[in-house]
Order: structure tokens, then C-alpha cells, then sequence
């Protein structure tokens, strides 16, 4: 091959990665932006405001506690403390892919010994929001 056709390989291979590299840089600078700000605008409000909003309804505080740790986890990498709500839909603002939260579900399931309802149970609902998952976390019999 003539070093013409080399230099003009290899200059597209450098405009090409380098493309990438700045989208998936881009990419990552929105989504922390987008986290802080959902942080600043959720100032003041704490673990606390999260249980008290559950209160009435009898659901396990080990369940709440280790939701919001979960949910706080995954934010941690940006925000420390990040205020967990129970509306925040899971794809929207944790970007949390359902079939990973299944397996989460799962291993929580297997710990604590609850008994997971069937795919084709009555009382399986879609799960959307953090508060959807405690109630369907709540709902779970435990094995005996």
C-alpha cells in the first residue's frame, strides 16, 4: 500500500476514536450534571421524609433501609447523600436497566427469604418508581 493510503487510514482512525472518546466524555459530563442538579433541587430532603412517607403502610424498615441505600449507591459515584424519593421513576433517574434490577431483586429475595410471586401471577404489577418497588418488595411472602 502507498503511505498516502496508510497516513489516510490512520488519520480516519484518529478522527473516528477520538469522535468516540469525546461522545462518551460528553455523554458522562451530562449525566453528572443532571445528577447534581437533581441533588440541588432535592436539598433538604433526607432518609427520613423517605420512611415517613411509607409510614402508614407497615412496610419492614429493613426493606426501606436497604432500597434507599441501594438507590443511594448508585448515585454515590456523583453525589454523596443523594436524596432518594419514592415518585423517581428507576430508568429515568438512576438509568437503572429493569433486567439488572430484576437481579437485584432476586439476590434480595434469596437473603431475606422472601418468596418472589410468579411472571404470571395476578399480583405481579410493573415496577417504575422507587415506591413501586418497596410495595412490591412488601408484598412478597416470606418463606418459611
Amino acid at each position: 500500500m502507498p503511505d498516502s493510503v496508510l497516513f489516510y487510514l490512520a488519520a480516519v482512525s484518529v478522527v473516528f476514536w477520538g469522535s468516540l472518546f469525546l461522545l462518551w466524555w460528553w455523554s458522562g459530563n451530562q449525566n453528572r450534571s443532571r445528577i447534581r442538579a437533581l441533588a440541588r433541587a432535592r436539598a433538604g430532603v433526607s432518609r427520613e421524609h423517605f420512611i415517613e412517607h411509607f409510614r402508614d403502610r407497615e412496610i419492614p424498615e429493613v426493606i426501606l433501609a436497604h432500597v434507599y441505600a441501594f438507590f443511594q449507591g448508585i448515585m454515590a459515584a456523583e453525589v454523596k447523600n443523594f436524596p432518594i424519593l419514592p415518585e423517581d421513576e428507576i430508568e429515568k433517574v438512576y438509568l437503572l436497566d429493569m433486567e439488572d434490577l430484576e437481579f437485584e431483586v432476586i439476590e434480595w429475595a434469596r437473603k431475606w427469604k422472601l418468596k418472589l410471586p410468579d411472571a404470571e401471577s395476578e399480583h405481579v404489577y410493573p415496577v417504575k418508581t422507587v415506591e413501586d418497588l418497596v410495595k412490591f418488595l412488601s408484598s412478597c411472602r416470606r418463606e418459611r
